[in-house]
């Protein structure tokens, strides 16, 4: 067209190394980018102006309003920039609420999942029947072991998962049981 600009953002929309397949996830990145460094500034009740006092100017609050409205992209070094000028995690002003929450859910239900479990020997002979499997499980170990000097059996992740497996649950579930019989002496 006659007397329309191209800009930058033009030419490469939709260009083949993106990351998503989508033409269109460049775009919805970049704006929601624009909203989260909004957001950020916001909370910290900062003006467009005083960010680029405070970055003593080299972030233009005219380039960071465009950020903000999603008409340019911001470099890694200057998200990092802004990142730590609003106290934030990188991955706050990269990633939507919703990532960050199933990233969060995600790395807490890995760290649960990798502790051991240290069991009472004596609260399980006196644990409910629903734990008997559990009870002949851990003294199966013990037997392997030929541990027989100790109160207080640890075993590992992996068999606490193939508990959750014989128990047809989930192992956070498990977790959650195996507490409410009173069996764990600790776990880590």
């Amino acid at each position: 067209m006659e007397g329309t600009i191209e800009t930058p953002r033009d030419r490469w929309k939709g260009a083949p190394f993106m990351c998503d397949s989508s033409a269109d996830a460049g775009d919805k990145f970049i704006t929601s980018l624009g909203v989260r460094l909004r957001d950020q500034r916001l909370r910290r009740q900062l003006t467009l102006q005083e960010v680029e006092r405070l970055t003593g100017g080299s972030i233009r609050y005219t380039v960071l309003g465009s950020y903000e409205r999603g008409e340019r992209t911001p470099g890694i070094r200057r998200i990092m920039q802004l990142a730590d000028l609003y106290r934030v995690p990188v991955e706050t002003l990269l990633h939507s609420p919703e990532e960050l929450s199933r990233r969060t859910q995600r790395r807490e239900r890995f760290e649960h999942e990798r502790r051991r479990a240290a069991f009472r020997l004596d609260s399980l002979q006196q644990a409910p029947e629903e734990a008997n499997v559990l009870a002949q499980f851990v003294e199966g170990v013990r037997d392997v072991r030929d541990e027989y000097s100790g109160d207080i059996l640890t075993i590992r992740t992996d068999d606490v998962m193939t508990m959750s497996t014989i128990y047809r649950t989930s192992l956070s579930d498990l977790w959650q049981r195996m507490t409410e019989w009173g069996v764990l002496a600790h776990s880590r």
